[in-house]
């Protein structure tokens, strides 16, 4: 059974430390697997709902939206994370 933590995530779905700990020194590897790990995320926020020509509802992800959630972790990653002893 898996353990999970205070936040109910389970340990073994969470980024290692040192993946953490180099995307705050602006590794872009390490930036690669944080955009990697939140992008179901960063998806399902960026999901669009429009009407065709047909007068269908279809489903998108804004692009332009997605690109500026993006922009917007690895700002806050490397400028703004500060782990705690």
């Amino acid at each position: 059974m898996k353990q999970k933590r205070m936040s109910g995530i389970p340990e073994d779905e969470l980024l290692p430390l040192p993946v953490i700990e180099a995307a705050i020194q602006n590794d872009h590897e390490a930036l690669g697997k944080v955009l990697d790990h939140f992008q179901w995320y960063i998806r399902m926020r960026a999901t669009r709902y429009r009407l065709d020509s047909q007068g269908a509802l279809r489903k998108y992800v804004d692009e332009d939206l997605k690109a500026e959630m993006e922009y917007k972790i690895i700002e806050s990653v490397t400028h703004r994370f500060k782990i705690r002893p």
